[in-house]
């Protein structure tokens, strides 16, 4: 077996994470590679990998910033302890999953001991363009980007699109029965909206849609469920409060359900008629993915990921996030479908995206690089 070392920078569960888990599982079981998971400090993240028996690294590090510009920072302690767990594990390939902390730290130890490294890029925030971009292309086998949209940005040469996979889990009908009951649902035409409060996924952008098509189709029952928490940052933490008293002041409030962020996100889907992602933009949308493989209708944003992943009107339904008259129309057209159809061609589309599909391409991505790179130690 070759080792195969992948590394995160953050010690939070998000979709990018959760994908990562996934593939390694993928690997354990099917492929050459020996995968392991580098990280910079326990938590949920490390939980969930020992969870799985996936073996885990630690190499604890206060770093948050990995480049200044395009110009990567590595940190000379940190760097010394990843090349000696380099040297000692004889790792055939490195995959940093974002390029930052641990890529920057990883390019000069991996071009030292002529290691195959590899990146996935998750969005623009990442800079894979301009010089940072070439400056990569020097350093990396190849760049994986989670979409075309993300991939647009890049002057990165040598990459590829590889979607974020997604693995169905199973529902437990009880739990959903239950918080049927306890949101007192009843009749109503349930929609919802699923992830962290953030800006760029506009929720409160949707309240205001939604009060708006309540009050001009006063003959639909709607309740609008949104899951989710604000992480990362004090900035999502402000945005919570904003949607919150968007919802507060709303002149359907009643309507309204807010729930924090929960593990078993499939019981919550399954609780909905419709998936709204109404996001200014999204660099993929897990959340899009995980509702079609239930068979929920999806009403998502047109720009970014969902416009790769939906084939409109016929797996879900895009929109312009900004203009009420095309949110508009999608949700007519959404509760006028035959729901029938469209659930079972939005199962057929999610299956593009199993982690099987997604580990194979990245496996002989490695494969193709480890080949040429026949110099050893």
């Amino acid at each position: 077996m070759k080792r195969l070392l992948y590394m995160s920078d953050y010690s939070d569960i998000g979709g990018g994470e959760t994908s990562l888990l996934q593939v390694m599982l993928f690997q354990i079981a099917n492929s050459e590679y020996e995968p392991e998971l580098l990280l910079l400090g326990r938590g949920p993240l490390y939980a969930l990998a020992r969870k799985h028996n996936i073996p885990v690294v630690v190499i604890g590090t206060m770093l948050r910033r990995g480049w200044v510009k395009f110009l990567p920072l590595p940190n000379p302690v940190f760097m010394a302890k990843l090349l000696l767990l380099l040297i000692r594990r004889r790792y055939s390939v490195i995959h940093a999953n974002s390029v930052g902390v641990c890529l920057a730290n990883a390019l000069i130890p991996a071009k030292l001991l002529r290691t195959c490294l590899f990146a996935t890029c998750h969005g623009p925030w990442d800079r894979p363009y301009g010089v940072r971009g070439r400056v990569l292309s020097f350093f990396l086998a190849k760049m994986f980007f989670v979409s075309d949209y993300v991939r647009s940005y890049s002057t990165t040469s040598n990459s590829v699109t590889t979607y974020l996979p997604h693995s169905r889990k199973v529902v437990d009908r009880n739990k959903v029965a239950e918080l049927r009951r306890t949101l007192n649902l009843g009749d109503a035409i349930v929609v919802g909206v699923i992830g962290r409060y953030q800006l760029i996924k506009n929720q409160h952008g949707l309240v205001r849609f939604m009060d708006k098509f309540m009050a001009r189709h006063p003959y639909y029952r709607f309740k609008i469920v949104f899951v989710g928490s604000a992480i990362f940052s004090k900035s999502n933490v402000s945005y919570e409060n904003l949607v919150r008293k968007t919802v507060e002041e709303s002149s359907s409030k009643a309507s309204y359900v807010l729930l924090p962020m929960a593990e078993d996100i499939e019981n919550y889907i399954e609780l909905l008629d419709f998936v709204i992602v109404p996001s200014l933009s999204e660099t993929f949308s897990m959340v899009t993915v995980e509702a079609m493989s239930q068979g929920k209708p999806v009403l998502a944003t047109r720009k970014g990921g969902p416009a790769e992943i939906i084939q409109d009107g016929v797996s879900g339904f895009l929109y312009d996030p900004l203009s009420y008259s095309s949110f508009e129309g999608a949700l007519l057209r959404a509760l006028q479908c035959d729901r029938d159809i469209l659930s079972q061609n939005a199962v057929v589309r999610s299956l593009d995206f199993t982690p099987d599909r997604v580990a194979l391409q990245m496996t002989n991505a490695y494969r193709e690089a480890d080949n040429a790179n026949s110099v050893p130690y």
